[in-house]
Order: structure tokens, then sequence, then C-alpha cells
């Protein structure tokens, strides 16, 4: 069974010396030190040294092909710059940071039980620097945006599977839920990393990059190195030999970090100019320093929707310097290792500069909406550059999102009050209700923090069904949902507009805490205001029946709209939600549900359209007293769960919706032929093409001509079933059609207008003699040459030649041989009017030497006619085929306008 868990591998690092230290600094000027994680280090990294490390885990599935890869290539540089080795090679590297960057969204995604596009956003900017990071992310929202305009994902612009790619992040259990954009976003990122790779590795010539020259640039790289390494520590800054990059990190100018950077930097660089001692630095000095900046009066700047500004709380500024001096040796001088020690030493080449500690802690913070870097941002840093595991972020109510230096006396107060009042809440002493809710202001009970969430949404995410129950009782209002971000609430994130209580329980999975709120009158859509919450499009995400049936019991509409308020909210209803992910069962439980009555007037369409037929085994314990209806909506709704469950890989559930009565679109029984195939499951590849009849010619795609049919016959070439070589042949005829071979088109045999008549047929001015059945004809020299330029190669012969052509009495036969003369003389009238004698004349018979004929002297007219009755012909060879498959395609192109791109 194939491994397809994020988990590191579970390998304990040897035991490993700390070397010499030779430091070289990054500054003006020598400096040096005994050790610690600042800028101004550098090491060398041993063989013994990096083969210590655990190693990231081994996936044996990842969401690309090699031609996929080449296509790639081609399209970043132009041409087939990679060997087929580098290929390969570009394809291992290209795992580890896939697995990082899931790995650090799977952490994110821990908080709402989601990954959407702002975790993985996130997760990018964490694992690569900021060189790499911002053109991926870039990259990414084109894509999105693109994918806004066409509603699809194959008018994203990608060469890479949005859909396999969707299909990995749920295979490996990256979130619970895992939202469209999402996918779109780590697609897009990993085809802009691979252009990055492809431009770094043909620098400096333009020469065809081998296997080891690739392994070389990505070695002198210390912006790709750290992310295409396998060692599960992000060695970040460095190459492949403890190199550092040179190139100035970005941090903001108006946080606090700047100030910290600069100040240690400059630190360094002073005492490293009056003694080889290095830094000596205290955490009382930096926390001193810090908190003196912190506190310092002045104006607040204007808040950026882009960056905030950002602030590091104490326990934030101890916590990183207890990370970044925990290996240092004593300052003054470098001692002599002791025979024993209670605590590891980690070598100083191993160690992450400050300016890393700084910037993935500053991401894990603005990923929060957080104008404060807290010391579990700090944290979540030390687990990527140090590899010490921590638990991940949880949504709790006593995290801190944003800093006091920047409040007035009355705001502080009131901030105070607030905090206070939500943790006698969360407190669960019921006892203290009407305390806490004095200290939380006019709103009471129903007040929101930051992040715009309230203290039963709180208890409602942690399933504190005690704590639920007290607030109800107390009054809380039950579908208050979260704003929108604003200067009374800055810390909203975008993917928990309009949430409600109910909304964070389904997502949580507290099923009765869920049962709890809608037993005390929940609004099961959530709808405030016009804008709907859903909570059951979450649930469909993940495989909750129970959930499901719950929320569907108390009067759920599974085929009502949802919308966000957002531009870039996903069109994805309850049906395509479970079907993306592959939930068989809460696909046919949302089926089954039968549809609520309706006063409005029903169309033509879904009277005819009412009812289903008895016979569907999925109809079997429906619910009595409802009605199935095939309305419109519904078949709008199961069409689009046919394609999401098509494009993601989910076979079993396309092929359960088809058996519902929904037609296939082209897309969908494209996408389940090729997962068939790829899963050698021959009797449901049968049963497909079987069923290719019920697609109308209208429907074509050029992705069914560029994708489907080589694939057509590719299987028609290797398949020995029987069954499936007559499917696939049955096929590829309604594929060509019953229209007629279009007739060869004429060719103008007129003279020019220079020749003289006199020349042709003149014993006088003849200097060539044809001898047609014992009959000589005179030609002239001249006439030839106009009628064909292979006797402007003749030169060398005598001026009157004597060709006995063959006779000719107009059978099939004399014009079959007839036709190889006419095209090695190069009489082009005479070989079209054979060309036009053969294409009448086609049998099942002679199509095969026919064509093995016109394939010697390339006549385009004649390679592919044989493809009408291809469902009857069994001797094809590849080469045949290679051709066929050309000919059809230029047929379809002409006969359907769909399939022209």
């Amino acid at each position: 069974e194939c491994d397809l868990s994020l988990s590191a591998s579970g390998r304990t690092p040897g035991a490993c010396s700390a070397p010499v230290r030779t430091f070289t600094g990054l500054g003006p000027g020598p400096h040096s030190s005994s050790g610690g994680s600042w800028d101004t280090r550098s090491g060398i990294f041993t063989e013994d040294l990096l083969h210590a490390l655990p190693r990231l885990p081994e996936l044996e599935d990842f969401p690309w092909s090699a031609h996929e890869l080449r296509e790639l290539v081609r399209r970043a540089c132009g041409w087939d710059a990679f060997t087929g080795d580098a290929v390969k090679r570009l394809s291992a590297l290209l795992r580890n940071p896939l697995l990082r960057i899931a790995r650090e969204a799977q952490r994110l995604s821990a908080v709402h039980r989601q990954c959407t596009r702002l975790e993985v956003q996130s997760a990018v900017r964490i694992v690569l620097s900021a060189a790499l990071a911002e053109p991926c992310v870039a990259a990414a929202v084109r894509a999105v945006s693109l994918h806004c305009m066409s509603g699809t994902v194959r008018s994203c612009g990608l060469v890479l599977s949005v859909g396999r790619f969707f299909r990995w992040m749920v295979d490996t259990r990256v979130s619970m839920r895992v939202r469209e954009y999402a996918a779109v976003y780590l697609t897009a990122c990993t085809e802009r990393l691979v252009e990055e790779v492809v431009v770094r590795a043909l620098q400096p010539e333009a020469s065809p990059v081998s296997s080891s020259r690739l392994d070389s640039a990505v070695d002198l790289d210390p912006e790709l190195w750290p992310p295409l390494q396998v060692h599960a520590q992000l060695l970040s800054g460095r190459n492949a030999h403890g190199q550092w990059r040179h190139e100035p990190v970005f941090i903001p100018a108006a946080s606090v970090s700047a100030t910290l950077y600069k100040y240690t930097y400059n630190s360094s660089c002073r005492k490293g100019e009056t003694k080889k001692s290095g830094l000596s630095l205290t955490s009382g000095d930096l926390v001193s320093r810090a908190m003196r900046l912190l506190f310092r009066p002045r104006p607040s700047p204007p808040p950026s929707a882009n960056h905030m500004p950002v602030s590091w709380s104490p326990d934030a500024l101890r916590t990183l310097y207890y990370f970044v001096s925990a290996s240092q040796a004593d300052p003054v001088e470098i001692l002599p290792s002791p025979n024993m020690t209670l605590t590891k030493v980690r070598p100083a080449p191993l160690l992450p500069p400050l300016s890393e500690w700084i910037r993935v802690s500053l991401v894990h913070a603005e990923h929060r909406r957080s104008s404060a870097v807290d010391r579990d941002d700090v944290r979540q840093a030390s687990r990527l550059l140090l590899q010490l595991d921590c638990e991940p972020r949880l949504l709790r109510c006593d995290s801190s999102v944003s800093s006091w230096c920047s409040l007035d006396a009355g705001s502080a107060l009131e901030r105070f009050s607030s905090d206070l009042g939500f943790r006698m809440l969360h407190s669960g002493r019921a006892d203290l209700l009407p305390q806490a809710s004095a200290l939380l202001g006019e709103k009471g009970l129903d007040t929101m923090d930051e992040r715009g969430m309230t203290a039963l949404m709180y208890a409602s995410a942690a399933g504190d069904e005690a704590l639920v129950q007290v607030l109800v009782q107390a009054g809380a209002q039950l579908d208050l949902q979260i704003p929108g971000s604003s200067a009374r609430h800055p810390s909203v994130s975008a993917g928990t507009r309009h949430w409600t209580a109910l909304t964070l329980a389904v997502l949580h999975s507290h099923l009765s805490v869920a049962q709890l709120l809608l037993e005390a009158g929940a609004d099961v859509e959530a709808q405030v205001s016009g804008v709907r919450a859903v909570p059951r499009r979450h649930l469909c995400s993940w495989r909750d029946y129970e959930m499901v049936s719950l929320l569907l019991s108390y009067g759920a509409d599974p085929l009502l709209p949802v919308h966000h308020g957002s531009s870039l909210s996903e069109d994805m209803n309850c049906f395509s939600c479970a079907a993306a992910h592959g939930h068989r069962n809460i696909v046919q439980r949302l089926v089954l549900q039968p549809e609520p009555c309706r006063e409005d007037v029903l169309s033509l369409e879904e009277i005819l359209a009412e009812g289903v037929d008895p016979g569907h085994s999925w109809e079997q314990g429906a619910p009595r007293g409802g009605t199935l209806r095939v309305c419109k909506a519904r078949l709008k709704a199961l069409q689009q769960a046919s394609y999401y469950s098509a494009e993601h890989g989910y076979l079993e559930v396309t092929l359960d919706i088809r058996k519902m009565g929904v037609a296939w679109s082209m897309h969908s029984w494209l996408q389940s032929v090729l997962r068939a195939h790829e899963l050698n499951r021959d009797g449901v590849l049968i049963s497909l093409l079987q069923d290719f009849s019920s697609i109308c010619s209208e429907n074509y795609s050029p992705e069914f001509a560029l994708t489907g049919v080589p694939l057509l016959f590719t299987l028609l070439h290797s398949t020995k079933d029987y069954v499936l070589l007559q499917c696939v042949a049955s096929v590829l005829s309604q594929c060509y059609g019953a229209a007629a071979v279009p007739p060869v088109p004429a060719l103008d045999t007129a003279l020019s207008t220079q020749l003289d008549v006199h020349f042709l047929n003149n014993p006088e001015m003849s200097d060539v003699t044809f001898m047609i059945e014992g009959r000589p004809f005179f030609a002239h020299r001249v006439l030839l040459i106009s009628a064909s330029d292979r006797w402007d190669t003749f030169k060398i012969l005598p001026w009157r030649v004597m060709c006995l052509l063959l006779m000719w009495s107009g059978g099939a036969l004399c014009v079959f041989q007839l036709l190889p003369v006419s095209a090695f003389f190069r009489l082009r009238a005479l070989q079209r009017s054979c060309e036009a004698a053969l294409s009448g004349s086609l049998t099942v018979d002679n199509a095969v030497s026919l064509y093995r004929t016109a394939k010697v002297i390339t006549t385009p007219h004649i390679t592919g006619i044989a493809l009408k009755d291809q469902d009857r012909d069994r001797g094809s060879t590849s080469g045949l085929l290679t051709d066929l498959e050309t000919a059809l395609k230029d047929r379809m192109k002409t006969l359907y306008p769909s399939c022209r791109g």
C-alpha cells in the first residue's frame, strides 16, 4: 500500500560531535563567533553532519508526470533543454518542496479544519525565500483570476493537472477539507518553481542540461537548495556547501523586526572589529532594547491592507533569544568540549540565521492577521528551522492577535476588560456570567473580539457542550455571523466571514454541539442579511454521514446556492464538495433527500423530468413521504458533481452519478476513461466505451482531439482483449462520422500562356518521343520541364529519350501501378487523377497496400481514407496507427467545429 503520510520518517539522527567552528561574516570586515544563530555565522556542511539529519518521508505518488515536466521545461526556455535523466532528477527534487509546503499547509489548516488558498499561500512564504515565494504567489493569483473568469480549472493556463493536485492533497490528508483554490494555488506555485529551477540551471550557458549539471546548479544556489534538499530540517539561507547567500533579506521597515535585526547585526559588527570572541549579547540586552523601542511614544502608522505593522511581544523576544542562543558556547573564550553534557549542542552550521527566524515568525503572524508576533509564532518557526516538534496552533480565545503599544489608555483598558470577560466565560463557571457580561460591554455575551468571534463561537469550535448550553440558556445569539474585516475587527480572516457558531461546530465535527444548537433554534441555512454561510457545504467535504443526516433532517436544502461575501468564493454546491472529496455515501445521501415543496411554477423541462426510474439501486432506502424529483437545479448540481469527481479521479462516484441518469460531458467521460485505463479496469473501460454513443457530436471538444484520440489509438495498439478492441474501433468509427470522404480536389492542368502549342505532338519540333500503345507521341523538352521539374534533372540524358509507360486501360490495378510512376516523374496532374480514381475504388482488401504506397510517395490525400473501415481492419501497425491518428484529428476538426481549438 502506498505511504501517503506527511509526517516525518521517524529516523533518529545519530550523535554528532561539534566540529571546529570557522565562521565568515556577511558584513564589512571579518567577524567570528563561538556559535549561536546569528546572520554573521557560516560553516561548512560535512557529509557526516548531513547524513545524521532526519529525512523527509518518501511518498510513492506525486501529482505530475514526466511528460508534464518536459512540457514545463519547454515552456520555460522554449526548447527541450533537459535530457531524460535530468527530467527524472527534476521530478525527484521537486518532491521535497512540495512535501514541505504541504506539511506547513497541513499545520496551518488545523485551526479551522480546512485548507484554503490562504493556508497554501502562507506555507509557500514559510518554506521558500522571498525571491522565490513572491513570483510563485503572483503566478498563483494569476491562475486563480483565470479560473474566476472561466469557471473551470482547465482554463487556468496551467500544464500540471489541478485535479491530480487536489486528489493528492486529499489522499495525503493535508486537511479534512480541501478547497479548489488551494489546489490551484499549489499547482501554480509548483509550476513557477519548476520554471525558476529551469532558468537557473541554464545559466550561464544555454546548453542541454544533464542530471549532474542540474544537481550542481541546485547545490550552489542558496535559495534553491534549502527547499529542494531531502533533509527534514530547512537549512535555510545556505547552499549545499554551507555558504550563505549574499542578497539582502527583506524585512518590513515598519516593524520592530527590522530594528531588532539591525541592532543585532550592528552589535556583531562592532564587536567583531574589537575582538575575535564574537557576539556577546544577553537576553537582557535584546529584550530591554526591544521593549524600550516597543513602548516608545510614537504616532500610529495608518494600517495597510497588504502589510500590517507587526510588533513583537516580550514573550516572543525571550523565546527568540532562547532558540538563537541555546547552542551558544561560552561568550568569552572557546572551551574544550566536556566529556559529559546534559544537553545536546547543535552544530553551528545547522543553526539558521536570525533573518530566517524573523521571516518565518512574521509569516505566521501575518497568516493570523495579527499585529503582534507571539511566542507560539517563534515556536512554529523553531519546528521548521531546528526540527523541534510542537503542536500546531489551534483556535483559542486567549491567543494574542494585536499589540498593546499602539493603543491609548482607554482602548487598552477596554481590551483588558474584554479579555478578562472572555477568560471568565471560558472558565466554565456559570456563576460568573453576570460579571463577565458586564466586563464585555454593551453587547454582553454577543461581544466580538478582534477575530469577530463571540464566546459561543469559541465554545462551539472547541466542542465544549456544557459551555454552549450555559451560553444558550443565558441568551447568546445563535445566528450571529463573523463580520468582515474592519478597524474594530482587524484580524478577521477572509475565509471565515459570515460563519456562525453552527458553522464552526460542523467544521470541527462536534455532532452533539451542532445538535444542541439546532434544537435551540439555530438556522440551518444561517441566512442573515441575505448572505448564507451554509454549514452543510463544509461538512460535505468530510466523511461525516451522521452530521449530514442531522442537518438534512432539520431542513437543509442541498440545492441552495452558497455565497461567502468574497469575489473569490468558489462556486461549489454540496454535491460537488462531496464528489470532489470522493465521499460516495454522502453523494447518495444528498440525492435521496426529498426536495421541499415549492409554490413556484415548474418549467416544462422540470415537469417532464419529474420522477426517476424505479430500477435505480440508489433509490432504495428513500425516506417515505418525499418525492425524488430530478429537477433542473438538482440535475445541474449532479452534472457539476460528475465533473469534479471525474476531474479528481473518483471513478466510482462518477459512475454512480451516471447511473442516476446524468448525461456525460465529454470532459467527465474522457477523465473517467483515463482513470479506468490507469487502474487497468478493463470491464469499466468497456462499459465507458460502449456508452460513448450517448455523447452528441456537438459536445466533442479540443481536449478530446488532443488527449482522447491518442488514448484510443494507444488502446488499439496495446490491448489484447477482443471485446475491448471492438469497442475502441467502434468509437473511432463514430468519431470519423458518417459523412462521405471529401473528394480529391482537381488540379489545374492548363498550360502556361508562354508555351506554344506547336511543340505538342509535332514531329518537326519534337526532341522527345513517347511510345504509347505502339504509337509514337511527340513532345518537347520545354513542355516536359513545365509539366514536371523532374525532367530538369535529366540534362545528362540525350535530347531524345524513349520512355515506355505502362499501359492504362482504366482499371484500378493499372491506376495503382501508374500512381508511383507519375509520382516519380512528378507529373502532378496525372498523380492527382490517379488519387481521385483510387479514392473511389477503396476496399477493405486493398486499404493497407494502398496506404503503404501512399506512405512511400507521401500522398496526403490517400493516407487517412482507410480509417472509415477501421472496425473491420486488424492488420494495422504502429506506424499506420500514428498516421491514422493524425488523419482522424484533421477530419474531426473539419467535421466538428467544437473540436477546433
